[in-house]
């Protein structure tokens, strides 16, 4: 049996908008607050990552990431977040080669949530 994208993208986001529920106690009030949130800062950090990144700023690519990082932390899926996670590690620890050959996977990652909240009811 295959998987189509699609039918990935609906298991993922059903996935975490339960998490989301359970974060916010089954409150829809407080669950709408916490998506316009995440909607609005999750595309600013996800952006400063990208700028940050083409000027080969890794200071302020640790310092974005880690944001962005805590503020999936509560739903992200385990894989999701621990490859964020070792690539901020990577780089405060000032190992610029090995952040740089996992970056294009802790970005793919963090774009993933910036979709997936945009598209939560």
């Amino acid at each position: 049996m295959s998987v189509s994208l699609f039918n990935l993208y609906q298991i993922m986001s059903s996935s975490i908008n339960e998490r989301i529920d359970l974060l916010t106690f089954g409150d829809p009030d407080f669950k709408s607050e916490l998506l316009g949130l995440l909607r609005k800062e999750l595309p600013i950090q996800y952006n400063e990552v990208l700028e940050a990144h083409a000027n080969a700023d890794y200071e302020s690519i640790r310092f974005w990431s880690h944001k962005f990082k805590g503020s999936i932390a509560g739903f992200a899926e385990e894989t999701d977040f621990d490859i964020i996670q070792k690539f901020e590690q990577l780089l405060k620890a000032n190992h610029i080669k090995e952040a740089l050959e996992i970056a294009p996977e802790a970005i793919i990652a963090m774009s993933k949530y910036v979709t997936l909240i945009e598209n939560l009811d």
